[in-house]
């Protein structure tokens, strides 16, 4: 079990422990402080590891991902990131060793759960408004997003290929004040 702990007035700390409690909670990073902590977090795929986000080594929001014994410290999966540029979201896929995140400004990446390789990119956005909520397909092929065209009043589905290329355009077309409000997949991803 992992959880997240109010550590200290104004620092959340992820611990595991057994679900039997027959060990103390054990923290999967150094102590935080001075407002850094974690935002939210998730297990790969085999559940070997936890991603997670949060201010860690700068005061705003990173990718890290930690194996569930606690063997190594957390490791840095974003891309180096401009000042005051941060991780918004991530999304683990999960039937595969992979995630995808998203950076301010509409930068999508894809990165192994392990870090064994360098976060790539995959897409910037910046002529349009994110809509939060983005999910993968369960091979981790796809990610679904919503958004804006800015200028255009209209809210539009996209599949994007995490292996690269041009987003797909899903919603087909849409009247002025069109929105797509929320969307799902089936459990098995082939619809």
């Amino acid at each position: 079990v992992v959880f997240a702990n109010l550590a200290t007035v104004d620092s959340y700390e992820l611990f595991r422990v057994e679900c039997d409690g027959s060990a103390p909670p054990l923290r999967l990073h150094a102590p935080l402080s001075g407002g850094r902590g974690v935002n939210e977090f998730a297990f790969s795929a085999d559940a070997s590891r936890v991603v997670f986000s949060g201010a860690v080594e700068r005061t705003v929001a990173d990718l890290y991902s930690v194996p569930i014994d606690g063997s190594a410290a957390p490791k840095r999966l974003n891309a180096s990131l401009s000042a005051g540029v941060e991780v918004q979201d991530f999304v683990v896929a999960p039937e595969s060793a992979e995630l995808v995140y998203l950076v301010d400004g509409g930068v999508f990446f894809r990165v192994p759960a392990d870090g064994s390789v360098a976060a790539e990119f995959l897409i910037d956005l910046p002529d349009s408004s994110l809509r939060p909520g983005f999910q993968l397909s369960p091979d981790g092929e796809y990610a679904f997003y919503r958004r804006e065209m800015l200028g255009f009043d209209i809210v539009e589905f996209f599949a994007l290929p995490t292996s690269g290329g041009a987003p797909v355009k899903l919603s087909g077309p849409m009247v002025t004040g069109g929105e797509v409000t929320a969307f799902a997949r089936s459990p098995d991803g082939t619809r």
